[in-house]
């Protein structure tokens, strides 16, 4: 009897019409059907796209298996960082020649220890720097803003490179100072774009290819600065020479490279859309959530305010009202986040076993007013319906947790 049963189960599934699709690196490129027992093949027009010396020639600057193995955004976000990275090459050789200028370079007088001595001061700056930068704290709490001011400072740096025949005239003691701190502010811009760099490649990388899209990221890079040296070999000469005649064509040059650098790196940033909350993302996810609309990933980060001060602090110390007071401390034991707020800060005290979706819960809930967690617990399910991760939270951490001991 379960024999005939079977049969007759797989008689039935052989009666059914399926078509199966065959995809080389995420493009259809054959299609089998299967219909009242005959099987047709269909050869797509498009072919393997390793037939196609563009599709090669392409597999050298994009990861494996593009565009189904980075998430949406990575075009657009690369374009952009593609157009700001040869801005930034065009006007580096703008001011190298400013830069060697006033280390001598075409001065009969001009000593070569003494410019030695400039470069080493110059790069030595730029290494305590950077240095003392690293140590301003976690740059992925808010990627999107320090990406910006990495390119924010590189552009200062620049223009004070360019300006210093301006500014310093014929003192070596002023050009010294002046490369400095450009070489100090380069350093800044070099350790704010890496840091946020490998989190921007973390999330663009979906199929356990961080390394791939690192490594092409690295060949566009390399592309990028080849087309620029060969522009800017021209760029060099022509302002070089119009520099007695039509000398403000080099400083229109630097204007208008850095204009569309800005745009560039604002464009590209705008374009991310991070599936991670911060305090700014997490502030609009609230306010949508109020108002009974999506909390959809594209209409959060498109919100999202770069330069809002933080009010988010988790990790706090309990303060000395509630150590003073039995009844408080005794609830504080019985919760995971204990949130302390003024006017201006909210404050979480942690509980050593408190999860992110706790803290994201008790955030909600003390923003609303609520006097429960289970309205902040649907929150986090309702960011999680939307494809939200809410694994990893980024909000400035005192370091604070308190434990229960019995």
């Amino acid at each position: 009897m379960r024999r005939t049963t079977g049969n007759q189960r797989k008689d039935k599934n052989e009666g059914d019409d399926i078509t199966v699709n065959e995809l080389w690196k995420g493009t259809h490129t054959r299609k089998v059907s299967i219909s009242n027992g005959r099987i047709q093949a269909t050869q797509l027009d498009q072919g393997r796209m390793s037939d196609t010396v563009l599709t090669q020639l392409l597999s050298v600057f994009v990861p494996d298996g593009y565009p189904g193995t980075v998430r949406p955004g990575y075009t657009t976000f690369q374009m952009y960082d593609s157009i700001q990275g040869l801005c930034s090459y065009l006007r580096g050789v703008l001011s190298t020649q400013v830069i060697l200028q006033g280390f001598g370079v075409g001065v009969e007088n001009a000593n070569a220890l003494a410019a030695t001595t400039q470069w080493v001061y110059r790069d030595g700056a730029g290494m305590i720097g950077g240095l003392l930068f690293a140590y301003v704290g976690r740059f992925d709490l808010d990627v999107k803003y320090w990406r910006l001011f990495a390119d924010a400072s590189v552009d200062v740096a620049l223009t004070l490179e360019i300006c210093s025949k301006a500014i310093c005239g014929s003192s070596r003691e002023c050009f010294t100072m002046t490369f400095c701190s450009a070489n100090v502010l380069k350093s800044m811009c070099g350790v704010a774009a890496g840091a946020t760099r490998a989190v921007i490649t973390n999330h663009f990388a979906i199929n356990a290819n961080i390394a791939d899209v690192q490594a092409k990221e690295g060949s566009q890079e390399t592309f990028v600065n080849l087309v620029g040296m060969i522009t800017g070999l021209w760029l060099a000469n022509f302002v070089d020479s119009q520099k007695h005649d039509r000398w403000w064509l080099g400083a229109a040059a630097f204007v208008i490279l850095t204009l569309v650098h800005l745009l560039s790196n604002y464009l590209a940033v705008r374009s991310l859309l991070l599936d991670t909350l911060n305090e700014s993302r997490l502030r609009e996810a609230i306010c949508l959530y109020q108002l009974g609309k999506p909390l959809s990933i594209k209409s959060i980060n498109e919100a999202e305010k770069m330069f809002a001060k933080s009010t988010y602090i988790v990790g706090c110390s309990l303060p000395k009202n509630v150590l003073e007071n039995e009844s408080l401390l005794r609830r504080c034991t019985e919760l995971k986040c204990a949130v302390i707020s003024n006017e201006q800060i909210l404050c979480v005290a942690l509980r050593e076993d408190a999860s992110t979706n706790d803290i994201i819960a008790s955030i909600f809930a003390a923003s609303v007013g609520s006097s429960t967690l289970e309205d902040g617990v649907e929150f986090v399910h309702a960011l999680e319906s939307f494809g939200w991760n809410c694994r990893d939270l980024y909000l400035t951490d005192n370091k604070y947790r308190y434990c229960i001991q019995k």
